[in-house]
């Protein structure tokens, strides 16, 4: 696998983990999306930072379902188009490489 392969890997996993805390919220346990996404950059080697920053946006979500119980409006780390298109096989990347 290539390195871009592999990176791609990883922020499928972490959208994954954010598109099921978005439909299910606090419901759904997403720990084994974390490991995962550990797991692929510690097997290739990846920056540690790069596999942190999919992890951290994974928490910033855990962190808005959670807080979605209360009246203010929900900061959820992806736009729900997003979700859409990513759930329909579409990612944004993929949409922008195509325009």
């Amino acid at each position: 696998m290539k390195a871009k392969q592999v990176c791609k890997l990883q922020e499928n996993l972490a959208k994954e983990a954010i598109a099921y805390l978005m439909l299910y919220g606090t419901a759904v346990d997403v720990t084994p999306y974390r490991k995962a996404v550990t797991q692929v950059g510690t097997a290739w080697g990846l920056p540690i930072p790069d596999t942190q920053r999919w992890l951290d946006l994974i928490r910033q979500e855990e962190i808005a379902v959670t807080q979605a119980a209360e009246p203010e409006k929900v900061n959820h780390v992806m736009e729900e188009k997003d979700h859409c298109r990513q759930r329909a096989g579409t990612s944004q990347c993929e949409s922008n490489h195509r325009r």
